[in-house]
């Protein structure tokens, strides 16, 4: 950073960024194949949960339909 960005910046907002960059100095670093492997199966995960929803959704349907005699 430039001297004249730090001088203008209060001592608290330079704390913080301080704190962010070790905080970010210290992540595990991922190769881009094992983050996109983790993304995709978070999504898949997603996915067949809402799957799942909307198949509860179906057989409520089907359930109050037949409660309320309106299935044959």
């Amino acid at each position: 950073m430039d001297a004249s960005i730090l001088a203008a910046m209060d001592k608290e907002a330079l704390k913080k960024q301080i704190e962010n960059m070790k905080y970010q100095a210290s992540m595990e670093r991922w190769p881009l194949s094992k983050s996109i492997a983790a993304v995709h199966k978070m999504m898949d995960n997603i996915v067949m949960q809402s799957a799942l929803s909307f198949k509860e959704i179906e057989i409520d349907h089907e359930v109050q339909e037949s409660a309320l005699g309106l299935v044959d």
